[in-house]
This record gives C-alpha cells, structure tokens and sequence, in this order.
C-alpha cells in the first residue's frame, strides 16, 4: 500500500505497529469483528431496552411494549461486531496557524494515525472533513484501499474560510445509521453550547464522543515581544499591538472557553483533550489506543 510519507512518516509507521484501536464502549455495527456491540441479529442475547431516538431504524422499535405503555423503545442485543470510527476534521483557516508545524497539519497526522489503527485492529475508519460551507465524506470502511484514500485526502486538504462546526454535525447525523466511535479534531474556535447542540443526537444514540482540542503553544500565553501584528486568518483583519497589554485579559477569556467545553464535557459523558502541538502526537490520543 502507498502512503503519503508527507503524513504518515517511516518513523510514524514503525510506532504505529506498536498500538492498536481500543474503543471505550460497546457500540453498533453490522460486520463481525472483535467489539461487543448492542444489535439486533439471529445469535444474540436480548440486553436491554432503551428509549428510540430520531435516526433509529424503525424497524427495530418493539411495538408491543408500544401497544401495552405507549412508548416507543428499541430491544438491544449482545453481539460481537465490528466497530466503526468516524474522525471529524477542521479545515477553517483558523487551522493554518502553527510553526513549525501547523494546527492542520498537526491534526491531519493525529487523524491519519487513527484511521491506520482502526483498519489495522480490523475495524472500519470513516473520515469528515469541514471548510467553509463544504464538507467532504469518506464512509466507514476497512480496507487497504480506502485507507490510502483517507491518507491522500488528508494530505492534500488546504485549510480555508470558516467552520460550521454544529452545522457540519447535522448532516453528518443523517449519513451515520448506527453509533459509533466519534473523534472531532479542531481548535473550537466556536461555542461550547453551540458544538453540543450539535453533538446531541450522536450522544443520544449511543455514539462514543472524543473532543481533541488542538491548539499551538503561542495560543496558550502570548509571546513577549513588545509589539505584535495579531491577523485573523479566517476575515484577515489586523491589529498591531503590544501583546503584554492583552496577555491577563487573553489568557483569562482562553480559560474560560477551554471551562466551558471541559465543563459540557463531564456533564454529557465526552471525552475533551486539550492537545498542544509541541506534545507528544500520541498524547492527544491517549484515550483512543493502546
């Protein structure tokens, strides 16, 4: 197979033969494989009932308890199966920030290491990338060739505009029909509550939810020069001033904004990394692999 060595290094790759994907909890799938999983079939054992959630097949709604309480909930059952992972990638111009290495750059290797596991712990890896309005889709699948597939397009993906972050998740949520494993690599330059507004139907159905939250080491504290020109990457507006006057007020709206995802995080069982680009790659996915 031929990978992108612009992406996945020889070095990567040796580290990588050391780890595998190991999912946090039992999700759905319809392929067999190594991984509990609540799903209907012919050789299972009956689990649980759970409450029915738009983008639930119907099909799979027990109408007798419907018919006795008026509710409408879903017979889970036991299963081994294979899992899927979905990795959901920012492409905002926002990402473009970083030396030596940007932001982008960093999280198209994080995200290429991470499908590379998953297909080679036999499961299936799917890819979502975001820029502007425009959104690319890569279903779930675990195979050699789509791999390389994911690995081209991460390689050749040039960060642009904005990300509709929440808005991205809305569609996604009609091209994913069972739960799964769900990791969003961004900066989330937006709202905490705007993002879980649109992560709630995943969370609601199931899904596994990763945040990694990429930042670079300058977007923590502001350096110490004495007068910086700030440009916003995504509206190119500038401003040019003393850093030091902004570092207190910087530094304490920062600490806000990681609160308030960190905060949701807990609240709603999502898993939040803050990843700094000057650590470790296999840091940010701690969580993920073994």
């Amino acid at each position: 197979m031929s990978l992108s060595n612009d992406i996945l290094t020889p070095a990567l790759l040796r580290e990588l033969d050391k780890r595998r994907f190991q999912p946090r909890n039992r999700v759905e799938g319809r392929h067999s494989g190594r991984h509990k999983s609540p799903l209907r079939g012919s050789s299972t054992e009956f689990r649980d009932y759970r409450e029915y959630t738009p983008g639930d097949d119907p099909a799979r709604v027990d109408w007798r308890v419907f018919a006795r309480n008026d509710r409408h909930v879903i017979r889970t059952y036991e299963q081994e199966a294979q899992t899927g992972c979905v990795v959901v990638v920012d492409q905002s111009a926002s990402m473009n920030f970083g030396k030596p290495e940007t932001k982008h750059r960093h999280a198209s290797r994080l995200a290429a290491c991470l499908c590379h596991l998953v297909i080679h712990s036999q499961d299936r890896a799917g890819l979502y990338t975001v820029r502007g309005d425009k959104t690319e889709w890569y279903p779930p699948a675990g195979n050699a060739r789509h791999l390389e597939g994911v690995h081209r397009a991460l390689a050749s993906g040039a960060p642009a505009e904005t990300a509709d972050l929440p808005g991205a998740l809305r569609k996604l949520q009609g091209l994913l029909h069972t739960s799964s494993t769900l990791v969003l690599i961004s900066d989330f330059y937006c709202e905490p509550g705007d993002l879980f507004h649109g992560l709630n139907p995943f969370l609601h159905r199931g899904f596994d939810v990763h945040l990694l939250h990429i930042l670079d080491p300058v977007e923590r504290t502001l350096p110490e020069d004495r007068m910086l020109k700030f440009r916003d990457l995504e509206n190119s507006a500038e401003l040019k001033t003393d850093p030091n006057s902004l570092r207190t007020r910087y530094e304490a709206l920062l600490a806000d904004h990681l609160r308030g995802f960190r905060e949701l995080s807990v609240r709603r069982g999502v898993r939040h990394k803050l990843h700094i680009t000057d650590q470790p790659l296999f840091d940010a996915l701690s969580e993920l692999v073994e």
